[in-house]
């Protein structure tokens, strides 16, 4: 008996196998379905959105933390002073800062022998309890520092670098400014400005 698949356009009954025929290549193999125009357009336009999202993303410019950082040189002319801490997932970049200490300028800048002073990324930001030996304690911590030779002046400095160059702490380290052999019992401040980045996911 047939049914209405079995009919052409005619209504003129066709065998059993007709339909299934038609379907058949010219190997005699059933053809694969073609896609639905319209589900393939939705799938496109769905990763057109996606991509767009992501340059929104990584088009968006940073935040700029910026702000003054201050402490306390004690009667060694040591200090620790903490600059920036960062989130866990936060990338911070200082792109410029100004290290100033009390009663000095750039006309009669501090210098002595062996004073440095140095910027480091620091997960403790417990204060050392000696300063003897800063560097090789914190060796590889260390971000930028100064002076470029023994003796130079190292107070007023200015730290200023592009966002290739810049000094980067990862969360949750801390970028530290350390003072070996400065002015005694003198208040340092730290102007600093950076750029912060967050890890993807994290709004």
């Amino acid at each position: 008996m047939s049914t209405i698949d079995d009919h052409d356009a005619l209504g003129t009954a066709q065998p059993p196998n007709a339909a299934a025929a038609a379907r058949r290549g010219l190997f005699g193999r059933e053809e694969t379905p073609q896609p639905d125009p319209a589900a393939k357009s939705m799938l496109e336009l769905r990763e057109q959105v996606a991509e767009l999202a992501r340059a929104i993303v990584n088009s968006t410019v940073p935040d700029g933390p910026t702000g003054i950082a201050s402490g306390m040189t004690d009667a060694s002319g040591n200090a620790f002073i903490i600059v920036y801490s960062c989130a866990a997932g936060e990338q911070f970049r200082l792109h410029r800062a100004l290290v100033e200490a009390q009663g000095y300028t750039w006309a009669a800048p501090y210098s002595a022998g062996s004073a440095f002073l140095g910027l480091y990324s620091l997960q403790n930001t417990a204060a050392p309890a000696s300063f003897t030996g800063i560097a090789d304690v914190y060796q590889g911590a260390q971000k930028d520092g100064g002076p470029p030779v023994a003796g130079g002046p190292i107070l007023p400095v200015l730290f200023a670098d592009e966002d290739a160059q810049a000094s980067e702490v990862r969360g949750p380290n801390s970028l530290v400014l350390m003072i070996s052999g400065g002015p005694a019992s003198k208040r340092i401040t730290v102007n600093y400005q950076g750029s912060l980045r967050r890890a993807r996911g994290i709004a």
